[in-house]
């Protein structure tokens, strides 16, 4: 069964399905965390919770999730622009985006890294020991596509706001450029803002930060972010509406995400924003 997280009650009647128990055992469960971390104590210490909840999934959890629903937010130029590109293929492949960027004579090229070129010049990026700027870390190491495990409270998460206008690196082009508005300005414009779901195979994410889990373990890991997902509802309420620990996955290997994963598409706009 597709674990359902567009809501406090589809996440709280996912983990009944998947724990096979009532929702009042689980709501106890949560409440017994609680009890046992929070109460009485001046911090919460949120990995003590987690790995509480995670035994507890361990020891219940009999069944199998070969697949989780991956959550993306971002701008595209056409309607069939569908597949999840990692920034490496999206910058130095053939495809709708890098072509916008020729127009403005911004070109790619991979050699070991990332290199950007303005008008065929090779663009010098500084690489300082004690502060990498962004643009050189996206560039060097950071091509993963990502997106989020939750839909909850995806529409209050901040990576809206960094990328409603564009990818996120356009807004550090202005260092090395001098048409960066002129790029940005025309793709708001030539552009649609999509919600993406894709529903994708748990062996080919990872979680950030969680990197050392097996597949197994994956599982636990987001039936266990789940209970905290409850707890938070209950509890700090203003915590959980700003989207905070959504799960962060990434595409392994630094591969693109295929649109044959891809299961809902949703336009995101003014009037679905509230603007």
């Amino acid at each position: 069964m597709q674990l359902n997280t567009t809501s406090y009650q589809s996440i709280l009647d996912s983990l009944c399905n998947e724990l096979e128990l009532n929702e009042q055992v689980i709501l106890n469960t949560i409440d017994s965390g609680y009890y046992m971390f929070q109460q009485d104590h001046q911090i919460l210490y949120i990995d003590d919770l987690y790995e509480c909840y995670f035994n507890i999934v361990k020891n219940h959890f009999k069944g199998h999730i070969d697949k989780v629903s991956f959550y993306s937010i971002s701008r595209r130029l056409k309607d069939t622009d569908n597949d999840g590109l990692s920034l490496l293929e999206l910058l130095t492949e053939e495809n709708s985006f890098s072509n916008y960027l020729k127009e403005y004579g911004l070109t790619f090229k991979f050699d070991k890294e990332i290199e950007m070129y303005v008008n065929g010049n090779k663009v010098d990026i500084p690489d300082d020991n004690k502060y990498k700027p962004y643009l050189k870390y996206r560039f060097s190491y950071d091509y993963s596509f990502k997106g989020y495990a939750f839909d909850d409270q995806l529409m209050n998460n901040e990576i809206l706001e960094r990328v409603k206008y564009g990818p996120e690196f356009f807004g550090h082009l202005f260092n090395y450029i001098d048409n960066d508005d002129e790029i940005i300005d025309n793709y708001l414009e030539q552009s649609k803002l999509y919600k993406f779901e894709y529903l994708v195979p748990i062996e080919d994410i990872y979680f950030e930060n969680y990197e050392e889990l097996t597949n197994e373990e994956k599982q636990y890991h987001i039936l266990a972010m789940m209970m905290l997902r409850l707890y938070f509802y209950k509890y700090d309420k203003d915590f959980v509406e700003t989207d905070e620990m959504n799960p962060l996955m990434v595409v392994a290997d630094y591969k693109s995400l295929s649109s044959k994963y891809l299961v809902n598409k949703t336009e995101l706009d003014d009037a679905t924003l509230g603007y």
